[in-house]
């Protein structure tokens, strides 16, 4: 009797756990979507700020305002050459940019493919390569070969050493034209 009890909440507890459970997933899934809309509502709100907002709120004095009475006193453009401007620099920034990564991506190849022969040749050399100079499926002069694989390594090895100086050097150049630059006395007219 006592065994059929237990067996008698065992299958009531295993019916109604799911329906419990689902009951909880529904009421989370609920609250969920209220709050995606609560925050879609506060999004449409929002206010955005541009520059010219916070230029017109600049306290009296402040460095823009230094800068603004520095351009105006050595330049006399007109409005829209002011505003292209800042536009030729970025241009001229993104130019530097781009060519400074192709210096890196050109540099970058150079050490890959130099450390892919060497590897390829270090291979010839090793005697449990396949492709070992003095393996049983060769034929010819193994000695002369591995004198040539060898003078061959040794040149390799010094251009990866330039290689991955010239790496150096881009990355630099990349590093450079990347970081924003105060205007030059050639980009103020």
């Amino acid at each position: 009797m006592r065994a059929r009890r237990l067996l008698l909440v065992f299958v009531l507890a295993v019916l109604v756990a799911p329906a419990a459970l689902a009951q909880g997933i529904g009421d989370v899934a609920a609250r969920q979507r209220e709050s995606r809309e609560k925050a879609g509502k506060k999004a449409e709100t929002e206010t955005v700020f541009t520059n010219d907002d916070l230029d017109a709120r600049r306290p009296p004095g402040s460095e823009r305002d230094a800068d603004d009475a520095a351009e105006s006193t050595t330049t006399s453009s007109s409005p829209t050459s002011e505003r292209q401007e800042p536009e030729r620099r970025y241009e001229r920034r993104d130019a530097d940019t781009a060519q400074q990564t192709d210096a890196v991506n050109r540099a970058q190849a150079e050490v890959d493919s130099t450390e892919r022969r060497i590897r390829e040749l270090n291979g010839r050399l090793n005697p449990m390569s396949l492709d070992y100079v003095y393996g049983a499926a060769r034929s010819g002069d193994a000695a002369a070969e591995e004198l040539r694989i060898k003078q061959e390594l040794s040149e390799l090895e010094e251009r990866l050493v330039r290689a991955r100086q010239d790496l150096a050097r881009a990355n630099e150049g990349l590093s450079a034209a990347r970081e924003p630059r105060a205007p030059s006395s050639s980009d103020v007219h």
